[in-house]
């Protein structure tokens, strides 16, 4: 664990949090046996593929959030250095049984929820329920950039590997469009990096 990680980890600690989150690990089986945690998340890089899938439940999600104020102090930290942090677990090609994987993973709910797309998703359906996108550009200005993305299948459990690409290839192609302000700092910066999976 690099400082950066160590400087997560000990916003994190802090705050003693009693949240209980599941990490789905890549190379193992059974993603349906998170069916029960209806709040999914998965960090995706676009360079690379590396992936991090990780579930919670609703309940535990609002003491996340009720746990670990964003608008100052080290709540706040932790989410403005949200792309740093999963961009590191990314490089260092971090698994489910990394400590520094539970971090990325619980900084990125955390991230979610201070997002337009959590509020808009929470009064259109009442729910957090769903799978909820992290996606990680790194721009050839050498600028790192993460979004959230909300997709509702209605799938139970944590959905494939498989599955996930095919979602993420297709947000990789709207955000390829001038069209978005996403695709508009992609073209501004020269273009991304792309991982095989998603040209």
């Amino acid at each position: 664990m690099n400082n950066e990680s160590k400087f997560f980890g000990e916003i994190l600690k802090t705050m003693n949090p009693d949240w209980h989150l599941k990490l789905h690990n890549s190379e193992g089986a059974g993603p349906n046996s998170y069916s029960d945690l209806t709040v999914r998340t998965y960090i995706v890089d676009t360079s690379n593929g590396w992936i991090l899938s990780s579930a919670m439940s609703e309940a535990n999600l609002e003491l996340l959030r009720e746990t670990i104020p964003t608008q100052s102090g080290p709540g706040k930290e932790a989410v403005d250095g949200f792309s740093g942090l999963a961009a590191y677990c990314s490089k260092q090609n971090i698994t489910a049984e990394s400590e520094d994987a539970t971090l990325a993973s619980t900084v990125a709910m955390l991230t979610m929820t201070t997002t337009a797309t959590y509020k808009r998703v929470k009064a259109a359906t009442g729910s957090y329920a769903g799978h909820w996108f992290q996606i990680m550009y790194r721009l050839k200005d050498s600028t790192i950039i993460t979004r959230p993305v909300f997709f509702d299948n209605h799938k139970s459990g944590l959905m494939s590997l498989d599955e996930i690409k095919t979602v993420v290839r297709d947000i990789v192609r709207k955000d390829h469009s001038h069209q978005t302000s996403v695709g508009a700092l992609i073209h501004k910066s020269g273009g991304c990096h792309l991982g095989r999976h998603y040209v």
